[in-house]
């Protein structure tokens, strides 16, 4: 059953394993999850007061997450290690910290994104940043058969894609290592910056409406 549905709570904390089978968690602040967390069901979880929503562990269960809050959504042990959840979706508002390896059909990060560490970021449908990515010095290996970046890139140490797919960029990437093994398209006009250096391994073209690579 659902929690906080008709009565929010103030916060929650769950300091062991959590089985995630509530379908909605509502809460005003924030929800920390510091052991593994396992879920049975699809699961929403929403902050209505801008609190984070943090996993201090693994998150597992082949269902859908979906996070809402205008704080930050903290992802700090391995998503998906026990096997592919079918989505993870954070929203517009706050943004999203990650800082381990995430598995998952869909990865759908709807807020400003940075890295706590370097990761693997498998999208066996889609790897979708809707806002910026921030590496914070990290790197990003993305394997999926579509990346989209829509927002700027910035302080990557690697961003890798990989050769099965689609790389779209709509706007700036800067990093020391920047290597697009799949195809890739331009959406708008985007300046590409590698310290170090940036590898096209496949086709770079731009998209029907046009764009520019500097």
């Amino acid at each position: 059953s659902s929690v906080g549905l008709f009565q929010q709570l103030e916060h929650l904390r769950v300091n062991g394993s959590t089985a995630l089978n509530g379908g909605v968690v509502i809460t005003k602040n924030y929800q920390k999850y510091m052991g593994p967390a396992m879920m049975g069901e699809d699961n929403t979880l929403i902050s209505n007061g801008a609190g984070d929503i943090k996993f201090a562990n693994t998150l597992d269960g082949q269902y859908t997450l979906e996070a809402q809050t205008a704080g930050t959504t903290k992802f700090l042990g391995t998503v998906g290690g026990q096997g592919d959840l079918d989505s993870v979706t954070t929203d517009a508002p706050g943004n999203v910290h990650i800082a381990a390896d995430m598995n998952a059909a869909l990865l759908d990060y709807g807020d400003p994104a940075d890295l706590g560490s370097s990761v693997t970021l498998k999208g066996t449908e889609a790897v979708i940043f809707n806002q910026t990515l921030d590496g914070e010095g990290h790197s990003a290996v993305v394997q999926s058969p579509y990346t989209l970046l829509v927002g700027n890139v910035c302080d990557m140490d690697l961003l890798n894609t990989d050769a099965d797919g689609l790389t779209e960029i709509g706007a700036n990437v800067t990093g020391h290592k920047l290597d697009f093994d799949d195809v890739v398209v331009v959406l708008g006009n985007s300046i590409i910056t590698g310290h170090d250096y940036v590898d096209f391994d496949q086709t770079l073209d731009a998209a029907d409406f046009g764009g520019g690579l500097a």
